[in-house]
């Protein structure tokens, strides 16, 4: 070395060094959960909150969207997100697509637009088609062929029985639809959550990892 001879790592910069793994680990849970709350958001508004998403219903599947942070070394920590579960198991059919068939039923119920609010939302007298003494079994031809419906009357049209009580209603050609009836209906893959998560982190894990660094130098500057 030459006549002036300064040594750089000193006393302050190996404690610094001693506690790094500490430091980063809680600034990069920080970074992880800030990143996982703004992709949370985004989901809420991008695909669950109508086309090309989802449209909400009754907000189930909105509710039951996690995220975590866990581990508190550089070797445990992970980030987690997920959606779904037993009370919402239409989850995964939703993300991945798929052929839904009724599993007591001979038939599903699709709702038409009578049944729909203006958001697109089943209205609540319908939530429950089986409980609902208006809505009876119709046939209407479409493009040739004879399909089955669940039309509904209004309480005038219906007759009463020995006890003066509202019959079970008798559907006829000026009823309104309010199901169509089908074997089976094919969902599209529509959710988006893990190509929505993934294309979010491959673009905004570096900028993720630079506010990590700069919180750190933040920090050890305050120290």
């Amino acid at each position: 070395m030459g006549d002036l001879d300064v040594k750089v790592i000193d006393k302050k910069f190996q404690k610094l060094v001693k506690r790094l793994p500490k430091t980063a680990a809680q600034e990069i849970s920080l970074g992880l959960l800030t990143f996982l709350r703004k992709f949370e958001a985004r989901m809420m508004i991008d695909r669950l909150s109508g086309r090309p998403g989802l449209m909400v219903q009754t907000g189930a599947l909105r509710a039951s969207m996690k995220t975590e942070v866990k581990g508190a070394t550089l070797k445990t920590i992970e980030g987690r997100a997920s959606i779904g579960g037993r009370k919402t198991p239409y989850a995964r059919i939703q993300e991945e697509g798929g052929v839904v068939k009724p599993k007591r039923a001979k038939m599903l119920k699709v709702p038409m637009d009578d049944a729909k609010t203006a958001g697109g939302r089943v209205k609540a007298e319908y939530l429950r088609p089986g409980k609902n003494p208006n809505l009876a079994l119709t046939y209407r031809t479409v493009q040739g062929r004879r399909l089955p419906f669940l039309a509904e009357r209004s309480q005038s049209s219906r007759g009463r029985d020995a006890q003066g009580k509202f019959m079970k209603a008798k559907a006829d050609k000026n009823a309104k639809l309010i199901f169509r009836l089908v074997p089976q209906v094919t969902i599209p893959a529509r959710l988006g959550f893990v190509a929505t998560l993934r294309e979010r982190w491959r673009t905004m894990r570096y900028f993720v990892i630079q506010g990590i660094v700069k919180r750190i130098a933040e920090r050890e500057n305050r120290a």
